[in-house]
């Protein structure tokens, strides 16, 4: 199985290549969960159940309990590798490796056949436990309305160890300018609790292609201070409007919500 992985991901990688001067693959739930904790089919669940779902996961995420989802009801929902549906525990091995260079909490996957559970490469057996009692409904509207179930249990089962670190920091991208051929400072207000927190930066164009992504060691984070890093824009780069997202995570392992703002290309 982790040699099945590892061949995608590494199909995944040759794909990114082919795409001038952006990253990009052809998994669309792992551009989607940078920006989102929640990835909804093509086939969209109804408005009422998708609002329940993004508020179940917004609350759980805001308490500490930090999820993402996914909810795929076809094969299409997985763009160039949908020999993985309805093999949902190693899609989410998969799209969690995906995941790891901003991600590494807990990730969930819904498809008809059933649950996947991914955190970090640690033991899932628990969380699994949980989730084989859970009935999957039909329709995008049964599996998005179990991915709510499947979120709650799986917090109300949550235990948190006394004296442990549970709080997120908190991040604020700011908009920027650029000039093609020319470095820009990619500004951003990160704190934490510990005073120290970690960030990843990607910055993005149309159809979230992916043109960098910056990772900035574990440094200082307080309150009221801005801090940056640096990308040089391409020279050949189209003028317009891109935007730029940043992550932070402390040393505990929290992770925050993702922060994005404008970065205008001259």
């Amino acid at each position: 199985m982790r040699r099945a992985i590892l061949t995608l991901a590494a199909v995944a990688s040759v794909a990114a290549l082919a795409v001038p001067a952006a990253l990009a693959d052809g998994d669309p739930a792992s551009d989607i969960l940078y920006f989102q904790d929640v990835f909804l089919p093509y086939s969209k669940p109804s408005a009422d159940t998708a609002s329940k779902l993004q508020s179940t996961v917004s609350s759980a995420n805001n308490a500490g309990f930090r999820i993402k989802v996914a909810v795929v009801a076809t094969a299409q929902d997985l763009g160039s590798i949908p020999s993985l549906f309805n093999r949902a525990p190693l899609y989410a091995r998969f799209l969690g490796t995906e995941l790891s260079g901003f991600y590494k909490d807990r990730l969930l996957i819904v498809m008809p056949a059933g649950f996947g559970f991914y955190r970090n490469g640690a033991s899932t057996a628990k969380e699994d436990g949980i989730l084989k009692g859970i009935t999957i409904g039909d329709g995008p509207d049964g599996l998005t309305e179990a991915a709510s179930t499947a979120v709650e249990k799986l917090r109300a089962a949550q235990v948190v160890k006394k004296g442990s670190d549970s709080t997120p920091p908190k991040i604020t991208a700011l908009a920027a300018t650029a000039v093609r051929g020319k470095p820009v400072h990619l500004s951003y207000r990160a704190s934490d609790n510990s005073g120290k927190s970690t960030e990843t930066v990607r910055v993005y164009g149309k159809d979230y292609l992916l043109y960098a992504s910056i990772n900035k060691p574990l440094h200082p984070a307080k309150a009221g201070t801005t801090d940056f890093v640096v990308w040089k824009v391409p020279k050949k780069l189209p003028a317009g409007q891109l935007k730029f997202c940043v992550l932070a995570a402390d040393a505990s392992g929290n992770q925050s919500r993702t922060s994005c703002a404008p970065l205008r290309v001259t």
